[in-house]
């Protein structure tokens, strides 16, 4: 959601000015991360917000002008001393209120003054209606800003629960009322004795309201015996996304007659202080998912549901580079402090992560950032191949005559390629150690097996395809796996398809066609899939850029193509092909 269209702020605590130079205002989107060096001056544009919409620079502590004026204007006397904060906003779309343009909201704080002067105006100039007839205007004064600290103290997380129950609180009045009658009922005999002894109606009951009660509260495991007190900050901070998220949605169930329903902006200092890669990973996934939605359990509350808006300060590349993506939901800003110690701010460009990390003086991060997805999609596989190989440990036994561990992870092609060749179904256990995305998965499993059976581990192969290995690379391996103890089966062609595109085999198969048929069916699924295979093998020699570059080696690559085909086609491609083509021309 965006609720916030663009800020200025003047003269707040390092920040004199945003509005410097050309910049006349920081634009903002759903998410806006903040990206600087320590002392920076991150956390102020945070802390203005919480002024802007808590009066109150951090939780809990009461407004001081001189301690939140900034520093650079002191003494200084061409104009007077004030605090000024100016936002745009932008009405709900899923509420409709009269005069629903954005409007420009302007707040200043004054010297000896506690409160500011506040002015709304529509950004077109037309004057808005600022009483509480007005929904637009009571839905202003509704908007919820969570500002969640750098430094997650008890007193904050006790000033969360009482935040919880503020919202909380139209579902707890019935409770409270039945917490005294189960007190008056228990203590009933004494209140009556109280009564004939003293001639006093007196009964025992709750002195407060459950905010107070809230106060106590704390989460802990279901047996009670481990509470959130004792457990590491990490445990901590990954509660409070989770709690604001339910506040937020308490905010869309307070649906009362002719009251527009509150949204909520997050203000997070540092969310990955005390949080692993994991959590921090899951936490900013779920930053952008709470972007457009809030609510995920009644869909009858939904109607007003258009997620939160959220800014933070990071400096986190797990956090700062959800903007690499090119996402228009997200705007990341660049923190530096200048001479005179003021802090300046400017919106990044998509492309200039890297300018980013220099200046932060994160260069060993630089390809990180650069390349995040594919080390994301790295990790993934990783942690794939790992339940691959547990779920394969299960499923082996040494009363068979060998163990055959296959890299295909539909085995059916090198069942039916052992048993033409003489295997005998009971005789072998067959695996497959895909995800094994690398062979190093089947060398696993070979000292798994090697520990579990010892001197009764039946013989192992290994099954890899050549691919485009050459013969000498071929070799190596060969030598490398016999070395301890296993035999590798490396095929002829490029894969375990190349073998089922044979004549012969396609003969046996289809009877019903005749040589001359089963040549030209052959013939054209090679061609097909010739420029496929040439590019594949250009790409194995000179990488992914093989386009960019021109020799005299990339031009002769089509011969050699040409004059070792049948070691070189791509047998999965060619024998689809071959299928494809088999059943236009026999209708099966």
């Amino acid at each position: 959601m965006q609720i916030i269209k663009s800020i200025r702020i003047k003269y707040f605590r390092s920040i004199l000015n945003t509005t410097r130079g050309n910049i006349m205002e920081l634009p903002t989107k759903g998410l806006n991360i903040i990206v600087g060096s320590n002392d920076a001056g991150k956390s102020n544009y945070l802390r203005a917000l919480n002024l802007f919409f808590n009066n109150e620079s951090h939780p809990g502590v009461e407004f001081d002008f001189w301690k939140n004026y900034s520093n650079q204007r002191h003494g200084v006397r061409r104009e007077e001393n004030r605090i000024e904060i100016e936002l745009v906003i932008a009405p709900p779309k899923k509420q409709y209120f009269k005069n629903n343009g954005d409007v420009k909201w302007t707040k200043i704080w004054r010297e000896n003054s506690l409160l500011p002067d506040e002015e709304i105006v529509h950004t077109d100039g037309s004057e808005f209606t600022s009483n509480f007839k007005s929904s637009y205007y009571k839905w202003l004064k509704k908007i919820r800003f969570k500002y969640v600290p750098a430094i997650k103290s008890q007193e904050y997380f006790n000033q969360l629960m009482f935040d919880l129950y503020d919202v909380l609180q139209k579902d707890t009045n019935s409770l409270e009322q039945e917490f005294n009658r189960q007190i008056g009922d228990k203590t009933s005999q004494i209140s009556h004795q109280i009564s004939e002894r003293l001639n006093l109606e007196s009964v025992l009951q709750f002195k407060g309201t459950f905010r107070d009660l809230f106060n106590t509260l704390e989460f802990g495991s279901t047996d009670g015996k481990i509470m959130l007190s004792q457990r590491g900050d990490g445990i901590k901070v990954r509660h409070i996304p989770v709690i604001l998220q339910n506040m937020a949605e308490a905010e869309l169930r307070e649906e009362r007659k002719r009251e527009p329903i509150a949204n909520t902006i997050w203000g997070f200092e540092e969310p990955e202080n005390n949080l692993e890669f994991d959590s921090a990973k899951k936490l900013a996934d779920h930053f952008v998912e709470y972007l457009d939605n809030i609510h995920f359990q009644d869909e009858q509350f939904s109607k007003y549901d258009e997620g939160v808006q959220i800014f933070l300060s990071t400096h986190s590349p797990i956090f700062y580079t959800l903007g690499n993506n090119s996402n228009e939901k997200v705007s990341t800003f660049f923190v530096s402090k200048s001479k005179d110690e003021s802090s300046n701010i400017r919106l990044v460009d998509h492309q200039q992560s890297i300018q980013l990390e220099k200046e932060m003086k994160l260069l060993p991060l630089i390809e990180l950032s650069k390349h995040w997805k594919n080390i994301n999609d790295e990790i993934d596989s990783i942690r794939k191949d790992k339940d691959e190989l547990e779920k394969a440990k299960e499923q082996f036994s040494n009363n068979k005559k060998c163990i055959i561990l296959t890299e295909d992870k539909k085995q059916g092609l090198v069942e039916t390629l052992l048993l033409a060749n003489g295997f005998v179904i009971d005789e072998f256990d067959l695996v497959s150690y895909n995800g094994c995305s690398k062979i190093g998965s089947a060398e696993v499993l070979y000292n798994y097996l090697k520990d579990k059976f010892r001197e009764t581990c039946p013989p192992i192969l290994i099954h890899r395809d050549k691919d485009y290995m050459n013969p000498r690379d071929i070799q190596e391996e060969k030598k490398k796996y016999l070395k301890k103890g296993l035999e590798l089966f490396i095929t002829e062609g490029t894969d375990v398809e190349s073998y089922f595109t044979r004549i012969d085999h396609i003969k046996h198969c289809h009877p019903e066609l005749s040589e001359d048929e089963i040549l030209e069916i052959r013939k054209k699924a090679l061609q097909d899939n010739r420029e496929q295979a040439i590019q594949a093998i250009k790409r194995i020699e000179y990488g992914d850029k093989y386009a960019d570059k021109n020799s005299f080696l990339m031009d002769k690559i089509p011969e050699y193509y040409d004059e070792n085909e049948a070691v070189l086609f791509h047998g999965k491609k060619v024998f689809r092909n071959i299928k494809s083509k088999k059943k236009k021309k026999t209708g099966n």
